[in-house]
């Protein structure tokens, strides 16, 4: 796992129009350059937001993110609230 990798991506996707606008075409070439498994690329790719979080990734990058992967707010809300209490997070 490159929980650092998936940190980074998402980052750069809030942060890097070239990038966004890549991956909004969901070209394979949004990831280059990034430490993804296939797994993390698939994850990202189809807006797997249950999985990024079972992954570790922040909510603070995972909510601005579902955005970029086209997810209207309740329905990351639904995804996301069986999973509430899953992890503890710390600052």
């Amino acid at each position: 796992m490159s929980l650092l990798g998936i940190h980074s991506f998402i980052y750069r996707l809030k942060n890097d129009s070239a990038i966004r606008s890549a991956f909004q075409r969901r070209d394979k070439d949004a990831f280059g350059g990034f430490d993804l498994t296939d797994d993390e690329k698939a994850a990202l790719r189809s807006g797997d937001v249950a999985t990024l979080y079972r992954l570790g990734v922040h909510p603070l990058l995972l909510a601005p993110y579902s955005r970029y992967a086209g997810l209207a707010r309740s329905k990351y809300q639904a995804t996301l609230a069986p999973l509430k209490g899953l992890r503890q997070l710390h600052s």
